[in-house]
C-alpha cells in the first residue's frame, strides 16, 4: 500500500471538498469546522475502505477526523489573524499541511504494523 494514496485522499478532502464558506468560517464557527471535518473525513473513508478492513478504516478515519479537527481548529485561527501579512499567513498553511500528513503518516504506519 503506497502512503502517496492518502497524500491523494487528503488533497482531495482538505482542498476540493472544502468550500469557500468552509474555508472562510470555520475558524470561528463550529459548525463549519464541523463540516469541513465531515466532508474530509467522507473522502478518506471512501478511499481507505477499499484497501483496508473496515474494522481498520474506521479507526484510521476517526483518529484522522479528530487530530485533523484539532490541527484546524488551531491552524485556521492563526490563518485568520495573519490573512493581510503573506509571509505569515503562508508559514501557517505550511505548517496546518505538515502536520495533518504527519497525522496521516503515524496512523498509515499503524496500519502497517498491525497496532489497531
Amino acid at each position: 500500500m503506497n502512503f502517496m494514496l492518502f497524500i491523494g485522499l487528503h488533497w482531495v478532502g482538505d482542498f476540493l471538498f472544502q468550500s469557500t464558506a468552509m474555508a472562510t468560517n470555520k475558524h470561528h464557527s463550529w459548525r463549519w469546522l464541523g463540516l469541513h471535518i465531515l466532508a474530509y473525513s467522507i473522502v478518506l473513508m471512501t478511499g481507505t475502505v477499499f484497501f483496508f478492513p473496515w474494522e481498520v478504516t474506521w479507526k484510521f478515519v476517526l483518529i484522522n477526523a479528530l487530530l485533523h479537527g484539532v490541527t484546524d481548529l488551531v491552524t485556521s485561527r492563526m490563518a485568520a489573524a495573519y490573512q493581510d501579512e503573506p509571509r505569515l499567513f503562508y508559514l501557517i498553511l505550511g505548517l496546518d499541511q505538515g502536520l495533518h500528513h504527519a497525522a496521516l503518516y503515524m496512523t498509515y504506519l499503524m496500519i502497517l504494523n498491525g497496532s489497531h
